[in-house]
């Protein structure tokens, strides 16, 4: 059984709402949301997209590089000291994947990763649909506590594309206006692109703001469909089941994956009352920053990390009635009070189920 503590910390984000953590927490606890209509070819949708022009990228390489190497070096300049033998993650569902054409050697996620972060360095990468950023930091836990490295720099990052948007189009997943997680006029989701980094090691000093403590986490496959997610809820519960014992708590909070699809959000409160959870606070975040894909569990951990340090967690914005067949204690507004423990979860494509445990020192 692992034994050694872990700790979280350097989180850093850009994405529609900020091009820092501190300024997208702000803005989310403000009431304001990165979803806007934007037009794809000839029809308009409800995304979230990062204006180019304010972070004064000119084109001249690429976006998703740019947005990897300034995250990575933002969030390392919250440490004291880095060391040079720190080991990378880069999850993303999608990487690079609008310009395929031009390769898959040059344009694979592997090779997108090094051309950012550099070629010298000790990069994994995970690909595994919308779980991607929890299997990520599941990996660099799993990495500090086997001996493999001190200090993981874990970074999630998806960008709208035609081919994403046209793909969730076509399974008519998509709400048209904002989405509304847990709510009973839902109609699917929004897409959205951010990146979030976030730093875990053994040693807590290496953080020059406090940190939290990362009490890993596990994943379970339910198999049950290509695109759906059993309807009981069956690998969620299990994800989440094996984390809370091994943390040995129940979660003050939870942050859901809660796209706003029919399927996802029932779900969900079926197994979060199946395990006794119905009554602690529950939120999702995609109504402000869409679903950013490989980069929700990293972006939405670390908006939930601000809030457990402030002591101001976001609602659901945009639920006003709950529309699940199982009762969850989903919030609208801002919850204010000590978290001292979160639960977070994801759920995708293929039957991928992750959680995570988070815990104030």
């Amino acid at each position: 059984m692992f034994s050694m503590k872990v700790f979280a910390g350097a989180e850093h984000i850009i994405s529609p709402l900020g091009a820092d953590s501190e300024t997208c927490y702000e803005n989310i606890i403000s009431g304001k949301t990165g979803i806007a209509k934007h037009l794809l070819g000839t029809q308009k949708f409800s995304l979230a997209q990062i204006d180019r022009a304010s972070l004064q990228f000119k084109g001249v390489k690429s976006f998703w590089r740019y947005l990897l190497s300034r995250s990575v070096a933002a969030s390392l300049s919250k440490l004291n000291d880095p060391q040079e033998d720190l080991a990378y993650i880069v999850s993303s569902a999608k990487g690079e994947i609008h310009h395929l054409h031009r390769g898959i050697f040059g344009y694979g996620i592997s090779h997108s990763a090094k051309a950012a972060i550099g070629k010298e360095k000790r990069i994994y990468c995970v690909s595994n649909a919308c779980i991607s950023g929890l299997l990520a930091l599941n990996m660099g836990y799993d990495l500090i506590q086997a001996g493999k490295a001190d200090t993981v720099v874990v970074s999630g990052i998806d960008l709208i594309s035609d081919f994403v948007v046209s793909g969730f189009n076509s399974l008519f997943a998509l709400d048209p206006e904002q989405c509304r997680p847990f709510d009973q006029t839902r109609k699917g989701l929004n897409l959205g692109e951010a990146i979030g980094t976030i730093v875990l090691s053994k040693d807590a000093t290496i953080f020059k703001e406090e940190p939290v403590e990362f009490s890993g986490g596990f994943s379970n496959n339910d198999a049950n469909h290509i695109s759906g997610p059993s309807r009981t809820g069956e690998g969620l519960k299990k994800a989440v089941s094996r984390a809370l014992n091994h943390a040995d708590i129940t979660p003050d909070f939870i942050n859901a994956h809660g796209t706003g699809t029919d399927y996802n959000d029932g779900m969900e409160a079926e197994a979060f009352s199946a395990l006794g959870l119905d009554k602690v606070p529950l939120n999702s975040l995609k109504s402000v920053f869409g679903h950013t894909l490989g980069a929700a569990g990293i972006v939405e951990t670390i908006v939930s990390i601000q809030g457990m340090k402030s002591g101001t967690m976001p609602g659901t914005y945009a639920l006003k009635t709950l529309g699940t067949n199982k009762e969850v204690n989903a919030i609208s507004a801002a919850h204010n009070g000590e978290v001292k423990s979160l639960l977070k979860t994801c759920s995708g494509f293929g039957g991928g189920n992750a959680a995570v445990i988070f815990k104030k020192l």
